[in-house]
C-alpha cells in the first residue's frame, strides 16, 4: 500500500498538501483494505517514525530529485 503527501509548488513548504493513499484490491477485499489502511495512518499518527525509515525515505526523495 503505498501513499504519499504532494506538495503543491505554488505554496512552497508551508503547505501540507494532499495525502493520497493507492491500493491494488479487489472489490471483496476494499473493506479489509480500508481498515488497514486507517490502522496504518493511526499507528503513523501516534508513533515516531524509526530513524532507519526516514532515512530510507530521505535517499528515496534525493534520487528522484536527480532523475527529474
Amino acid at each position: 500500500m503505498p501513499y504519499g503527501a504532494y506538495f503543491g509548488p505554488g505554496f512552497g513548504a508551508h503547505y501540507s498538501g494532499t495525502l493520497g493513499v493507492f491500493t491494488d484490491t479487489t472489490p471483496d477485499a476494499l473493506t479489509k483494505a480500508i481498515a488497514l489502511t486507517k490502522a496504518e495512518l493511526t499507528r503513523i499518527g501516534r508513533e515516531p517514525i524509526a530513524a532507519t525509515e526516514l532515512e530510507q525515505h530521505r535517499a528515496m526523495l534525493v534520487l528522484s530529485l536527480i532523475h527529474i
